[in-house]
């Protein structure tokens, strides 16, 4: 039985289905081999590069490699930023979402808004949960309710939160101030983004 860490050169790669390695290339195993590739035993992985993904136990050890991270698997696999290849399957759960580029981890541990800086996550506030998305909404269709006002902040704009006179959204980017419910929304100069 071979390891995945003892694969040491970029003609070999690792099927954790068998536990075995094999010469091979991206697409796979040489010699009419099929590594089969489940979300509970992992995927066909090739190079040096990528091996660390079959024994990563944290979303930050994905770093310089062609993997994500999956929380609710507890487990790396080789994707992109939609998701993992092989058409395996990482739901989102409370532990949170496919998570592809490294400095996006630190989303899957944040419990506030300010913590967002530098990543591709925002705030749902209506849920007070780390979601990745643009300054829109969530991805993958993930909904973030508009309740009593709360709504979607993205990134840098979570002080729009907390302001509340209009004198203290200069502060915040893409902030607005109601005056009738007396309070700052993420928006345009037309009006706020949420409905």
């Amino acid at each position: 039985m071979t390891k995945p860490e003892e694969i040491n050169n970029n003609d070999c790669g690792s099927c954790p289905y068998y536990s075995k390695a094999f010469i091979g290339d991206e697409k796979g195993p040489s010699l009419n081999v099929t590594c089969l590739e489940t979300a509970e035993r992992g995927q066909w992985t090739w190079n040096t590069k990528n091996i660390k993904c079959l024994t990563a136990t944290t979303c930050e050890e994905i770093k310089d490699t062609d993997c994500g991270w999956c929380p609710s698997l507890k487990k790396a696999f080789i994707g992109n930023f939609d998701g993992p290849f092989s058409g395996i399957d990482c739901p989102m759960t409370e532990e949170g979402q496919w998570t592809y580029y490294t400095n996006d981890c630190k989303c899957l541990k944040a419990k506030s808004c300010d913590e967002l800086k530098g990543t591709n996550c925002g705030w749902c506030s209506s849920l007070n949960k780390v979601l990745l998305g643009d300054k829109n909404s969530p991805f993958w269709d993930v909904k973030c309710p508009i309740v009593e006002g709360k709504q979607w902040i993205f990134n840098n704009n979570c002080k729009c939160l907390t302001v509340n006179k209009c004198e203290d959204t200069g502060e915040t980017e893409n902030c607005g101030w109601c005056p009738s419910l007396k309070r700052g929304f993420i928006g345009i100069l037309k009006g706020p983004l949420m409905d």
